[in-house]
């Protein structure tokens, strides 16, 4: 058995603290999520599913959600490794266009195209003043929220806020298992 040395375990517990540190926010804006207040209030008062109810049930808020999903843009590098070899290979041992795209194209390409999406999704955020101004009548994610700080101020934005940090935490947890080098089990 090992013993950490005194330098490694107080470099250690500093990291584990900056980790707890950075990682407060969440908690806050998770429990500010099912808060049964009818503002953001820290601790809530009660519990309550309310504001993703309210945020999946309105039209005002999944319109906009949709509109900054479908950016897409394809990274150019991840098509570098493509190898086209492969898939005119699989078209010549009998494969229809679409099988041999879902097979082999759609895995080579795999890593760039979900870069690509967080890219946008997250690039899309960043962009705000971009989008206000360009965004004209459409209503994308950012700009929704945005406004509905400015007007008003519940919970459903630290509702939407909880979804998205678990909707980006699973694709990439996706991203890690099924992408390049991750493979199918059994395969």
């Amino acid at each position: 058995m090992t013993r950490m040395r005194p330098g490694r375990l107080l470099l250690a517990g500093f990291a584990a603290l900056v980790y707890a540190f950075l990682q407060l926010p969440l908690l806050i804006v998770f429990t500010i999520s099912f808060s049964s207040a009818q503002y953001l209030q820290f601790p809530p008062p009660g519990w309550s599913l309310q504001w993703y109810e309210r945020y999946l049930n309105s039209p005002n808020w999944l319109t906009p959600t949709w509109l900054s999903l479908k950016v897409v843009v394809l990274v150019v590098a991840g098509l570098r490794d493509f190898d086209m070899n492969q898939e005119l290979a699989a078209l010549g041992l009998g494969a229809g266009r679409w099988r041999a795209v879902w097979h082999v194209t759609l895995p080579q390409i795999r890593p760039s195209l979900v870069s690509a999406a967080f890219l946008a999704f997250i690039s899309s955020f960043d962009e705000l003043v971009v989008a206000m101004f360009l965004g004209g009548a459409n209503m994308t994610l950012p700009k929704k929220m945005f406004d509905n700080i400015r007007m008003e101020i519940d919970p459903t934005i630290a509702a939407i806020s909880a979804l998205q940090i678990v909707l980006v935490s699973a694709l990439l947890a996706l991203a890690a298992r099924f992408g390049r080098g991750g493979g199918m089990p059994g395969r």
